[in-house]
């Protein structure tokens, strides 16, 4: 993967595997939240923190640790003795699988919303799917939990 830095006003490119003792040196990384595109290549040994975004098919190498929530696109070949953070929480209640999607939205059956927008519009949602209100509540305690552990930074 190639990045370019800007140097004494100049933009300077720099290769990030064979040029990795000069970024790091730099202290230049790739922490939580970076979000790399598709065809992708990342090398033996990288660090990824958590809520990383990968894109379609990217390649990381073997000794890769992913943090938790990173999200995998189509296609994402993982090397060996790559780690992956926390499993994505999963459960199955009365009607449809609650599910985490990516770092911060859930889904319910085919519904995919924002954490945000299933605590907000969580009872107009169910209404719209036939959800009795039983099933309503039941469902915003899963949403609860889910948003609860999702959004834990250790």
């Amino acid at each position: 993967m190639k990045i370019y830095l800007k140097e004494n006003g100049e933009w300077k490119l720099f290769d990030v595997e064979k040029d990795s003792k000069e970024l790091a040196k730099r202290k230049i990384l790739l922490g939580n939240y970076v979000c790399l595109g598709n065809d992708v290549c990342l090398g033996n040994y990288v660090c990824l923190g958590n809520y990383v975004c990968l894109g379609n098919d990217v390649r990381l190498g073997k000794g890769v640790r992913l943090g938790e929530g990173v999200s995998l696109g189509n296609y994402v070949r993982l090397g060996n003795d790559v780690r992956l953070g926390k499993s994505p929480i999963q459960i199955q209640g009365t009607r449809h699988l609650l599910y985490q999607y990516d770092y911060n939205q859930l889904g319910i059956g085919c519904e995919i919303h924002m954490i945000e927008e299933w605590e907000k519009n969580y009872k107009e949602i169910g209404k719209q799917h036939g959800y009795t209100d039983e099933e309503i509540k039941e469902y915003k305690l899963y949403i609860d939990l889910a948003a609860k552990r999702m959004m834990k930074k250790e």
